[in-house]
C-alpha cells in the first residue's frame, strides 16, 4: 500500500496552550449562539462508504469521539452515508493513519498530532487551555476553522497535504496525582514529578522533573522513582494511579484538542449537503465525548474519596503561571521550524490572533526573546 511523505516540512499553527478567564465564558457564549437547528434534505444526499480509523480504542474519550462521528454521519444521514470505523490501531498503526488518508488508502482519520509532528510540526500547539475540554475545542474550532485569516492558514497548509480538517474533539484534561495532599505550585517543589509532557515547562516552574511514559507509571510511583504523576482524572482512574497515589490536584486544562480528517479529494467530491453532514457529526461527537468524559471524572473521585484521598482544584493563579510558561516555552520550540521552511510571518500572525483573542499579556517582541 502506497504511502505518501512530504519532501518539505510544513507548518500549521500556533494555537496556543491557553486560555484565560472571560475568554471561557466568551466561548460558551458563542458556541451557544451556534445551536440553531441544521436542517438536512436526506433526499439531496448521496450514497458513500468511508474507511475511517482512530489509533485509540473508544474506551478512551478521544476514541469514543472518533466512533460518535462515524455513528452521527450515518444517522444524520439517514443511513446513505456510512463508515467503515477502524478503532485502536487495527486498519494502521498510530504514526500511519493520516498518510493513509493523505494518500488515499483511508477516507478519514482522527490523528494524534504528535504522531504526524515531523511534517506539521506546530499543530502540537492546539488545546492545553485554561477552562477544560469544552474550552480547549471551541477555541481550537475558532482559530483553526472559523477565524477567516487563521482558517486560511490552517487549510493552506493542510490541503497540500492532501487532507481536510473537517473536526476538532478533545483530549483529557491534566491534573497531578500524589502521595501526599497538594493544593498548588508550591507544594509541588522539591518533589519528583513523573511526565511524558510539558516537560521544560514543568522544569521553568521550578519543578524537578523525570520524563516518563505512560506505562511506566504506575511502576515508578509504586518504586518511589517519582513521587508524583502528572495526569488527569480519567487517566488517573484507567491507570489506578491513586491506588498509591491517592491525592489529587485537578488544573481543569486539557491536554489538547484533537483534530479529524477527511482525504481532500474525497472532501471535494461530496455535495454540499453531505460536507454538512460530515461537519455536524463531528460537533455532535464532541457533545458525547465531554459527557463520557465526566462520567470517567466522577468514577475517579468517588474511587479516591472511598479510599480517604484528597481532590482539589487549582487556583486560576496557578493555572496562568502553567499556560503562559507553555505559550512561551512552544514559541521558542516551533517557531524555527516554521522560520526554517519560510513559515515564519503565517506563524506569527497565527500566534498574535490567538493572543488577541485569549486577552494574554504577552507581545511579539516576548516571544521572540524565547528565541536568545
Amino acid at each position: 500500500m502506497k504511502k505518501r511523505f512530504l519532501s518539505m516540512m510544513m507548518v500549521t499553527i500556533l494555537a496556543l496552550s491557553v486560555v484565560m478567564m472571560g475568554s471561557v465564558t466568551c466561548f460558551a457564549e458563542e458556541a451557544a449562539a451556534e445551536e440553531a437547528e441544521i436542517s438536512i434534505n436526506i433526499d439531496e444526499l448521496e450514497e458513500v462508504t468511508f474507511i475511517m480509523t482512530s489509533p485509540l480504542p473508544t474506551v478512551n474519550m478521544m476514541g469514543y469521539a472518533a466512533q460518535q462521528t462515524a455513528v452521527y454521519i450515518e444517522e444524520l444521514s439517514g443511513g446513505k452515508m456510512k463508515v467503515d470505523f477502524h478503532p485502536g490501531g487495527e486498519l494502521c498503526s498510530e504514526t500511519e493513519d493520516l498518510q493513509y488518508v493523505a494518500d488515499g488508502s483511508t477516507d478519514m482519520c482522527q490523528c494524534m498530532p504528535t504522531y504526524f509532528k515531523e511534517y506539521i510540526p506546530t499543530f502540537n500547539y492546539a488545546g492545553n487551555q485554561l477552562g477544560g475540554s469544552r474550552a480547549a475545542t471551541d477555541f481550537s474550532r475558532w482559530l483553526y476553522m472559523e477565524n477567516e485569516e487563521t482558517a486560511a492558514i490552517v487549510n493552506e497548509e493542510f490541503e497540500a497535504y492532501g487532507v481536510k480538517l473537517i473536526g476538532i474533539v478533545s483530549a483529557p484534561e491534566n491534573g497531578f496525582c500524589s502521595k501526599k495532599e497538594i493544593k498548588g505550585w508550591d507544594d509541588l517543589q522539591g518533589l519528583m514529578l513523573g511526565t511524558g509532557a510539558f516537560v521544560s515547562t514543568f522544569q521553568a516552574l521550578g519543578l524537578d522533573v523525570q520524563q516518563i511514559t505512560v506505562t511506566d507509571t504506575y511502576e515508578s510511583l509504586s518504586r518511589g522513582v517519582i513521587d508524583l504523576a502528572s495526569a488527569g482524572f480519567a487517566t488517573i482512574y484507567a491507570n489506578k494511579y491513586y491506588e498509591i497515589c491517592p491525592n489529587i490536584l485537578e488544573m481543569n486544562v486539557a491536554n489538547g484538542t484533537i483534530p479529524i480528517f477527511m482525504n481532500l479529494d474525497k472532501w471535494n467530491s461530496l455535495s454540499p449537503a453531505a460536507q454538512e453532514v460530515v461537519t455536524l457529526a463531528a460537533k455532535k461527537a464532541l457533545d458525547d465525548e465531554i459527557a463520557f468524559q465526566a462520567g470517567q471524572n466522577q468514577q475517579c473521585i468517588d474511587a479516591v474519596t472511598e479510599i480517604g484521598g484528597t481532590v482539589n482544584y487549582m487556583t486560576d493563579a496557578d493555572k496562568i503561571k502553567f499556560v503562559r510558561q507553555v505559550y512561551l516555552g512552544n514559541y521558542k520550540d516551533y517557531y524555527p521550524s516554521a522560520e526554517a521552511i519560510g513559515r515564519g510571518e503565517q506563524f506569527d500572525t497565527l500566534a498574535l490572533a490567538a493572543i488577541e483573542k485569549l486577552g494574554l499579556d504577552i507581545t511579539l517582541d516576548e516571544l521572540k526573546a524565547q528565541l536568545n
